[in-house]
């Protein structure tokens, strides 16, 4: 049973959240859809080939990302949630378990690169399709990949300033 919110937070805050009556809370439904997309990348890692193109096979939508408030919101909401709770407790612990200096174990192991290019031209009738990003350009504006890359053929390259940092934080809901 969920506790209720003070009545000066509810206002403010609960008042933009979509509330549903249903026996399954959508934070349930998150978690579930989550852990069916662990189990579809891990199977596809379990088939992966060096030479295999990357990508995903369907075609991505552009959208704008999401605003820190929505982030905040949901965080807040989730904190009276069980179920939310205890899929976080799971992830902490996974988290904890890693080595502290395992990215610097793994840099010495492989060299500076994480992954390498394939060096075989992939077909066109193979090839997968690039992820939706939202990253600033060379010119310096925010941009979202996939219109830029819409109908083109290009060569894109990835440059991360935070070594061994998460590069995609956000699921889409």
């Amino acid at each position: 049973m969920k506790k209720p919110l003070p009545s000066g937070l509810r206002g403010r805050v609960i008042r933009n959240l979509p509330y549903t009556k249903s026996d399954v809370s959508p934070n349930r439904e998150v978690a579930r859809s989550l852990q069916d997309i662990l189990q579809q990348v891990k199977q596809r890692e379990a088939s992966f080939k060096p030479g295999d193109p990357v990508g995903q096979p369907a075609p991505p939508v552009p959208q704008a990302p999401t605003s820190v408030v929505s982030a905040l919101a949901t965080r807040f909401k989730n904190l009276w949630d069980p179920d939310a709770t205890l899929e976080r407790r799971k992830y902490l612990i996974k988290k904890f378990h890693r080595s502290h200096f395992q990215d610097m174990v793994d840099i010495k192991n492989h060299g500076q690169k994480a992954f390498a290019a394939s060096s075989k031209m992939i077909p066109a009738q193979k090839a997968l399709y690039m992820p939706n990003l939202y990253a600033k350009s060379l010119d310096g504006r925010q941009r979202n990949l996939t219109t830029v890359l819409k109908d083109k053929v290009s060569l894109v390259s990835f440059e991360f300033t935070k070594l061994g940092g998460v590069c995609f934080t956000r699921v889409p809901q």
